[in-house]
């Protein structure tokens, strides 16, 4: 697991994390960086691309929920942080993800990137890494919109596999078994901040602080725009379309 040490979480910065070489990287190779309000449908988005296409979803929930399970000292350090449904210091979510991405890419993947840290300089952090590696041109940011009042009740809905991390909602995605996920039979409970105070706390620090971030990618990148109050089926055939 990852082990940042608090005189490396000084700034969001690229130095040192390293550079993919020209001949590592394919150039028909396309990648998405998601941001949309809690509950709107990035999930369900990754992980239909990830089965149907192949993407490598590097969601930074994951990555988090990964340290804490395991224990580690990252882990120890941001678990008050996501049980209270708080953003995480953004200068360990950086490093986080620049620690997966390189890797990827690296391999010839295509990363889907879910939990941008919602400030400026993380932007500024993302755009540089993709600059230092080549990648600006094959980079599109997708977003999705939902009402608030219909995100709060996918997000009371949200159910997670306890073995293999697989997300259900119980009014949108629904396992087949309530309760038993399909793909191993674990059981399914729902996230301890996935509760309406909690949501409608991040739907309003989404509003004021990620919000703005979508005008300032959309000066250097192409942004996609789906909007997910419609049918899960309807919405599969735009995003088969959209990936394909």
């Amino acid at each position: 697991m990852l082990r940042v040490s608090s005189t490396q979480l000084l700034a969001p910065t690229i130095d040192g994390l390293g550079v993919v070489s020209d001949s590592q990287v394919k150039r028909a190779t396309r990648h998405f960086v998601l941001l949309a309000a809690p509950g709107s449908g990035k999930g369900t988005f990754a992980q239909y691309a990830v089965e149907q296409f192949g993407y490598k979803h590097l969601c930074v929930g994951d990555l988090l929920r990964a340290e804490v399970a395991a224990q580690s000292e990252l882990g120890k350090q941001v678990k008050p942080f996501m049980e209270r449904g708080e953003y995480v210091d953004e200068r360990i979510t950086c490093a986080l993800i620049a620690q997966h991405l390189l890797k990827i890419v690296a391999e010839n993947g295509s990363f889907i990137i879910d939990g941008v840290p919602p400030s400026e300089s993380s932007m500024r952090f993302l755009i540089d890494l993709f600059a230092k590696n080549n990648l600006t041109h094959q980079v599109s940011f997708v977003q999705f919109v939902l009402s608030d009042d219909a995100s709060v009740q996918r997000i009371k809905g949200r159910v997670i596999c306890q073995a293999c991390a697989y997300v259900y909602n119980l009014h949108w995605v629904q396992p087949k078994i309530n309760g038993v996920c399909d793909r191993c039979n674990s059981a399914l409970t729902p996230r301890l901040a996935d509760n309406e105070e909690i949501t409608r706390k991040r739907l309003a620090f989404f509003h004021q602080h990620v919000e703005p971030l979508l005008a300032f990618a959309a000066s250097s990148f192409k942004v996609k725009r789906f909007d997910t109050e419609k049918d899960l089926k309807e919405l599969h055939a735009e995003y088969t379309e959209f990936l394909a």
